[in-house]
């Protein structure tokens, strides 16, 4: 039987950081119960990667469990096991900081060149965030980041397929005028991204958006929530001059007028704000789900996948369940309602357009469609369908980067992993859906 490859004092490539060097006597004990492994045996793996975790030798830890993952002999159980030690290396074991910071150095010089203004920067576990808005919206953002990164990497531990664990934080832009936002847009990647609230560029492998508030709808509705401050600030200087010159009645018609309209005024701005917390933190944690995808092995970077499988795992994340559970196991109500009213009036995309390569331009209903049957598919087939799904996941990840994806190839790939009858897919998926409450129970 060969012998299993010894541990040394550095980290392998696969730990990716370097923690502290093992002591001599932990290092030849490890070594010596390494080399009585057999290379099929996964329990042994994760015996031994249980030892080393309770000495807190995350490197060989991550390193016996990536072994796990790739043996066949090891099943489900034993493979989630593999994981979670994954997932306490990545706890426990900081990301480098190096090259980042150079480059986030630069990207800073770059934004206040170009807007004039500074930029500040933030590092998180796993988010590198370069921002020009206040503290506290910077704050939220990198609380919806990280919940993001550990919702993905929950959902996205497949049978096989298993989110990578990062060795570089990801870019994060965010603008606080939307202005900004496009214009950075159209210099960097070339694009007008008026219709977007945000986006991820697999050029740059950057995740850039801004601060909704700062969206015309938005900002209309803020200046509606002004003017009925306004209108109560002149209301209460007219008591003050009823009140002034004993005017009882006066007052008391006024004050009765100005609290009602408070009460109004209250309600507007508190569902302003509800709404403009929801958009910022699904947007946030959509984007970052599109970069988790290509950073981690799940998607892979310049590959020609359809649209509705792109959008439709980001989506997957936006909507929050109970207890803030996010995932392609929870329902997205906002995706639900926009399907619902395509089937009802019968605009919805057929199967056979979804896997067909897209128009160069779609309209805003297009592209609503698009993701809202994107969410709708990877929902059914995760819940459904997932080993299947597993299975044309990485059938793209096969494909070559930087080249389409014929027609005929997107057809294939799709009925190997499904099955050649889509009809009947299709009627199941959109029946799944019609019978979905319109919302949360």
């Amino acid at each position: 039987m060969p012998l299993a490859p010894a541990f040394s004092e550095t980290p392998s490539a696969a730990a990716t950081t370097a923690p502290a060097l093992i002591p001599d006597d932990q290092l030849q004990e490890l070594n010596a119960r390494r080399a009585k492994i057999n290379p099929d045996d996964p329990d042994a793996r994760l015996a031994l990667a249980r030892w080393c975790k309770e000495r807190e030798l995350w490197s060989p830890m991550a390193e016996l469990a990536r072994e796990v993952l790739t043996l066949d002999s090891a099943n489900a159980t034993q493979q989630k096991v593999a994981f979670n030690f994954l997932r306490d290396f990545d706890e426990k074991v900081p990301l480098p900081e190096t090259p980042l910071p150079a480059a986030a150095a630069h990207l800073q010089a770059d934004l206040k060149t170009r807007f004039a203004h500074d930029f500040a920067t933030r590092s998180t576990r796993h988010f590198l965030i370069v921002y020009d808005t206040p503290e506290v919206f910077a704050g939220a953002r990198v609380a919806s980041l990280e919940k993001a990164y550990d919702a993905f990497f929950y959902w996205f531990n497949l049978k096989k397929l298993h989110p990578a664990l990062l060795d570089q934080r990801l870019v994060v832009i965010l603008f606080k005028d939307r202005a900004d936002y496009l214009a950075y847009a159209k210099a960097i990647d070339g694009g007008d991204m008026a219709w977007s609230a945000g986006y991820y560029s697999q050029r740059t492998n950057r995740t850039a958006f801004f601060d909704d508030a700062t969206d015309p709808q938005s900002a209309r509705a803020a200046e509606g929530v002004d003017k009925l401050r306004a209108i109560l600030k002149d209301l209460s200087a007219e008591i003050d001059e009823a009140r002034r010159v004993g005017d009882a009645a006066k007052v008391s018609t006024l004050t009765a007028e100005r609290n009602q309209l408070a009460a109004e005024t209250l309600k507007a701005a508190t569902q302003l704000e509800n709404l403009l917390a929801q958009r910022n933190t699904s947007k946030t944690v959509h984007e970052a789900c599109h970069q988790l995808a290509f950073n981690t092995g799940i998607q892979k970077r310049l590959v020609d996948y359809p649209l509705w499988l792109t959008e439709g795992i980001a989506c997957s994340f936006e909507a929050e369940g109970p207890f803030g559970a996010r995932g392609p196991g929870i329902v997205n109500y906002g995706r639900v309602n926009v399907f619902k009213d395509a089937l009802k009036s019968e605009t919805q995309l057929p199967l056979a357009t979804l896997l067909a390569p897209p128009a160069a331009q779609l309209d805003e209903k297009q592209l609503g469609l698009y993701y809202a049957q994107g969410w709708a598919l990877t929902h059914y087939l995760y819940r459904y369908r997932r080993a299947a799904f597993e299975q044309y996941l990485t059938a793209y990840l096969a494909q070559p980067a930087a080249q389409a994806v014929p027609a005929e190839l997107r057809q294939k790939l799709f009925t190997t992993a499904f099955g050649d009858d889509r009809s009947v897919l299709e009627k199941q998926y959109e029946t799944y859906i019609k019978d979905l409450p319109a919302k949360a129970p």
